[in-house]
């Protein structure tokens, strides 16, 4: 993810998946990490928990790529 959302704000505007079959993409999911991941040419929302990082938005594992 290029630029991943800091805050709550930003993470509920957040759209995954957008590609030209899907221009509208899927929401953000507030109960789930805030973490674009990406699976071949197409991306989703990361399927963990999220309980840590920025206004925790992200789980464990991508939190810690967002500190370095």
């Amino acid at each position: 993810m290029l630029n991943p959302p800091k805050t709550r704000r930003k993470a509920a505007r957040t759209r995954y998946g957008v590609w030209g079959g899907n221009p509208v993409g899927f929401a953000h999911n507030a109960a789930r990490c805030a973490y674009e991941v990406p699976c071949g040419i197409f991306s989703h929302q990361c399927f963990r928990m999220a309980h840590f990082g920025p206004a925790n938005l992200y789980c464990k594992q991508h939190a810690k790529m967002l500190e370095d």
